[in-house]
């Protein structure tokens, strides 16, 4: 209690003053001592790297496994395999960043849709020759 017993406005623009005060020192020093900010604030956690669960730290950041699903969600991946790494920032907010795919499933992407798009031309060549025949 910064003011005590005091209910007058007096104490409570003191307490308001002091607090700001406070506020104000403590932001100044995390500004210009980043080793305390460091400190003071922890280290960033990885959850998941390579689309593997990290149970330690699951348990260590007090996390469940459905909580961990629920964030993963909410950023667009229904999968974990499908993250590259999923890290907790010390000031709550989480950042998840999906597998890119490898050159070889890019390729193979293209290939199928080039294998698709000749497969339907040959169709509607068919359906035209048997058409005129």
């Amino acid at each position: 209690m910064i003011i005590g017993e005091d209910n007058s406005v007096t104490g409570g623009i003191v307490g308001a003053f002091a607090l700001l005060t406070i506020n104000w020192a403590l932001m100044w020093v995390l500004y210009r001592a980043p080793k305390v900010t460091a400190v003071l604030e922890g280290e960033p956690s990885t959850l998941i790297r390579d689309g593997v669960v990290d149970g330690a730290e699951l348990k260590k950041q007090s996390l469940t496994h459905e909580e961990l699903i629920s964030v993963l969600n909410k950023n667009g991946f229904n999968d974990v395999e499908d993250v590259e790494v999923c890290v907790l920032e010390p000031n709550g907010t989480f950042y998840v960043q999906g597998k890119k795919p490898s050159s070889d499933e890019v390729e193979r992407g293209q290939m199928l849709r080039a294998l698709a798009e000749l497969s339907a031309e040959v169709k509607a060549l068919r359906r035209e020759i048997e058409a005129r025949g």
